[in-house]
C-alpha cells in the first residue's frame, strides 16, 4: 500500500467506502449499485487506469456528480486492491 493509500485508510478509520455507503443508497441516487459500477468500470478498463483518469470518466461519461464519481471510484480501488491482496496471499 502506498503512503497516500495508507494516509486515506487511516483517515477513514480502515473502513472501505462500500461499508459505508451501502449498494442500496448508491443506487437510489446513481441508478447502480457496486456490483454495477464495479462491472461497468471492469468493462471499461479502470483496472489499468489511474484514480485521476477513471473519476472524470464517471463525471463525464455517466453524469456523475464529483462526490459520487469520487465515491464509485474509491470503492472500485478498494475492492480490487482487496482482491489482489487475496490473489498475492494464496498459498
Amino acid at each position: 500500500m502506498s503512503s497516500e493509500n495508507a494516509a486515506g485508510a487511516a483517515r477513514s478509520g480502515g473502513r472501505r467506502i462500500t461499508g459505508k455507503l451501502t449498494g442500496e443508497a448508491l443506487r437510489a441516487t446513481t441508478g447502480r449499485d457496486w456490483d454495477e459500477w464495479f462491472a461497468l468500470l471492469d468493462g471499461w478498463g479502470a483496472t489499468g487506469r489511474t484514480h485521476a483518469g477513471i473519476a472524470p470518466h464517471l463525471v463525464e461519461e455517466h453524469q456523475l456528480p464529483g462526490w459520487h464519481a469520487q465515491s464509485v471510484t474509491v470503492g472500485h480501488e478498494q475492492q480490487r486492491l482487496a482482491a489482489l491482496k487475496e490473489l498475492l496471499e494464496a498459498p
